[in-house]
């Protein structure tokens, strides 16, 4: 008989000596463009799915304008005790009453014992733990935890463990007069208090 039809959507190959057929040669044509149909779909959530996981850029805002903060606008600041990401502050938002930087304390670093004449400050801990003093009490903070520290009043946030602490300091007011903070490390009964803890020296 006439083997045509066999043949009609297939090809024969030379080099296998085969007859290669589509996957749905022997399909009803009605199955085979819900199956094409399907496929696009698949396709289209693929691409969606590409899309998303594709980093996002945002033009510039002016920070009058600025209600929320990327990784990429927070302001990046090495101090003597901290790598600290300053998240809510004048430079980076239009703040009227808070300020909030996320600080990141090295193993065996310390914000030693200061004060903050014309703001309060809450500290909330992120990861690791902190040895924290406020006035001549201290306790250790881990996640989840805080400490509210009143205007004025002398504290100090020591990590003498072996992992890093991260944390953060939420102060207000955020426009308030100068001097914002003052060391008094040095002078006692600061100077002495944690060696007289018996607790182990920080940097």
């Amino acid at each position: 008989g006439d083997l045509s039809p066999l043949f009609r959507f297939g090809d024969l190959s030379p080099k296998q000596g085969r007859v290669q057929r589509p996957a749905n040669q022997f399909e009803p044509p009605l199955r085979v463009r819900r199956r094409q149909v399907a496929c696009q779909k698949r396709g289209q959530v693929r691409a969606l799915q590409s899309l998303r996981r594709t980093p996002r850029y945002f033009p510039a805002m002016n920070i009058e304008q600025r209600r929320f903060v990327t990784a990429a606008e927070k302001v990046d600041f090495l101090s003597p005790w901290t790598l600290e990401e300053w998240l809510c502050r004048s430079d980076v938002v239009p703040n009227q009453d808070l300020m909030m930087v996320r600080a990141n304390m090295e193993a065996g670093h310390s914000h030693p014992f200061h004060t903050h004449p014309t703001r309060e400050e809450i500290i909330y801990v992120l990861s690791g733990r902190a040895e924290q003093w406020v006035g001549q009490e201290h306790r250790i903070l881990g996640p989840g935890e805080m400490v509210l520290i009143p205007k004025g009043e002398v504290h100090g946030t020591y990590n003498p463990f072996r992992e890093r602490l991260v944390f953060l300091a939420i102060l207000a007011p955020a426009k308030a007069a100068e001097p914002g903070i003052v060391d008094v490390s040095t002078q006692e009964p600061w100077a002495s208090l944690r060696q007289k803890h018996g607790l182990p020296a920080c940097t």
